[in-house]
């Protein structure tokens, strides 16, 4: 009885990680979601395009999702910045009722001053010990755009995995296709407001809103989104080091914290 039960428990929080919530980093948890505009190496997930306003940086996230030991992430990305263009890998490892290791590269390039286009080739590796599912590789693709439309507001789009990639024949399984359009907003010079409105195709319209306040060293950060979800967390940065946490809080699934750190070169 108490398998049968766990075995509930992973298969619905497996249906939310899935079908509702993307692998934030700790800084988009925080945000309640809002990722499409936000600058970070962590950008090769969310939106490739921004690597292009990027510092080079060698960056990691750890996560747990609810508190469950069986879903947890690790995320190593490093990124380089060029005049008008960035390259940037990624390897991430999540475990779950499936294994999903993944394999990303990265390329952005500016347009001009207020335009920008990245895309990101991702090879996923998913595997299980449980003999119901098998083995797979499958390949996938993400792209997105940055375009700053003045100094205080600039917007962001990216398309996730279009063609709904299969990750097993029988029973049939895809990966989820996502559109996210976003809008940064300067409200004074030390805080910012962050709105996404994310689409999967076998989900309604999830709306994201994240508040940043910016103080010397310091970033607090807060934020929420239709799926119950409400975000928190805080940055430090020392000289070449950042280090971000965030903490997400879902009614009916519990606490998801998430730790970033960066290290600028």
């Amino acid at each position: 009885m108490i398998k049968l039960y766990f075995f509930t428990i992973l298969s619905f929080v497996s249906t939310q990680v899935f079908a509702n919530y993307p692998p934030y980093d700790a800084v988009a948890t925080s945000l309640g979601g809002s990722s499409v505009t936000y600058i970070s190496p962590f950008s090769i997930e969310f939106n490739p395009a921004n690597l292009c306003y990027s510092p080079s940086k060698i960056s990691i996230n750890a996560q747990n999702r609810y508190g469950i030991r069986q879903y947890s992430k690790v995320l190593l990305i490093g990124n380089y910045s060029l005049d008008k263009s960035a390259i940037a890998i990624s390897y991430q490892a999540e475990n779950g009722i499936v294994l999903n290791q993944k394999l990303a590269l990265a390329f952005a390039k500016k347009f001009n001053q207020n335009l920008a286009a990245g895309i990101t080739i991702n090879f996923n590796r998913f595997s299980s010990q449980d003999p119901y599912y098998k083995n797979n590789n499958v390949l996938t693709f993400n792209a997105g755009l940055r375009y700053q439309i003045n100094t205080k507001n600039s917007i962001g789009f990216q398309i996730e995995n279009p063609n709904q990639s299969q990750i097993t024949e029988y029973p049939k399984e895809n990966l989820p296709a996502r559109i996210r359009l976003g809008i940064k907003h300067e409200l004074t010079k030390n805080i910012n407001a962050y709105i996404d409105a994310l689409k999967s195709n076998n989900q309604q319209i999830n709306l994201c809103v994240g508040i940043e306040l910016i103080k010397e060293h310091y970033k607090f950060r807060t934020g929420f989104n239709l799926n119950q979800m409400i975000g928190c967390g805080m940055s430090f940065k020392k000289a070449s080091f950042v280090i971000d946490i965030g903490l997400s809080f879902h009614n009916h699934l519990g606490i998801s914290p998430s730790l970033n750190t960066s290290y600028a070169w």
